[in-house]
């Protein structure tokens, strides 16, 4: 599979989090909301910490495999 389409494909499954409609709702319930809030900021922050390391790991390999093309390992001859 193509790299880049993997890292493309990571980025989409982000979260974000709605930071207005959540505003609104903690006004609207008298702070109430609050609590869901930062459940949600939380679990989205961990689930894109996640994807961010994948993408991290997408990254690694394809340095390495640049590296490798790049730089052929030869043996030193003394």
């Amino acid at each position: 599979m193509n790299p880049d389409f993997m890292i493309l494909q990571l980025q989409q499954r982000k979260k974000k989090t709605s930071h207005v409609l959540h505003l609104l709702l903690s006004v609207l319930t008298g702070g109430l909301w609050l609590v869901i809030w930062l459940l949600c900021g939380i679990a989205n922050a961990s689930q894109n910490s996640k994807i961010d390391k994948q993408i991290a790991d997408v990254n690694q390999a394809i340095m390495q495999q640049t590296t490798a093309r790049t730089w052929p390992q030869t043996e030193y001859k003394g």
